[in-house]
């Protein structure tokens, strides 16, 4: 079931033209992490969704947001 928060990680993760794998290595997780979030099988916690948001060149708060990113 894929969540908002999952839609925007993905819409950010590929405007920023980087894979799973790509932005994983960059946070210090494995590529299906990030595919697990996009998804909404898990979501991030606090302190890695702020990292994730600065890797992507976005804030938490455009994460969380139903306006997208």
């Amino acid at each position: 079931m894929k969540t908002k928060l999952g839609q925007n990680i993905r819409a950010a993760r590929e405007a920023k033209g980087l894979g799973r794998s790509s932005l994983g290595i960059l946070l210090g997780v494995d590529g299906h992490t990030i595919y697990r979030w996009e998804r909404g099988e898990t979501v991030p916690r606090i302190p890695m969704l702020e990292q994730l948001a600065e890797a992507l060149g976005t804030t938490a708060p455009k994460l969380l947001s139903k306006g997208g990113v």
